[in-house]
């Protein structure tokens, strides 16, 4: 699949930063991001192995995208979403032609 004209769907540059669009599988095998695209729902797809209680999931989440984007944990927000799988992140102090750049790049042969 062709995920390149999507990606700019689940990624906005805002004022306090650029606002990321996810689908989240908890109690996946691996923790995996990007895991894909989810056309129908227009979100980056993260794998995470902890399960969605207690705030594991979610914990990982945020350090998986901060790991992944090379940015320090405190500056990697969770927006909307905490208690469902579609999320919204806030990423601060990274540009939105950067978060594009590298989703485009790990999902490529997806």
């Amino acid at each position: 699949m062709d995920y390149m004209a999507e990606v700019e769907d689940a990624v906005t540059q805002q004022d306090d930063g650029v606002h990321l669009n996810l689908f989240v599988t908890s109690g996946a095998k691996t923790t995996k991001f990007p895991a894909g695209f989810n056309s129908w729902r227009r979100r980056i797809e993260i794998k995470v192995e902890p399960p969605a209680k207690d705030n594991k999931a979610n914990a990982e989440v945020l350090t998986t995208i901060a790991s992944f984007f090379g940015v320090p944990e405190r500056k990697v927000f969770i927006i909307q979403g905490e208690k469902r799988r579609t999320k919204t992140i806030l990423l601060k102090e990274v540009s939105g032609t950067l978060v594009t750049q590298k989703l485009r790049e790990s999902l490529h042969g997806l």
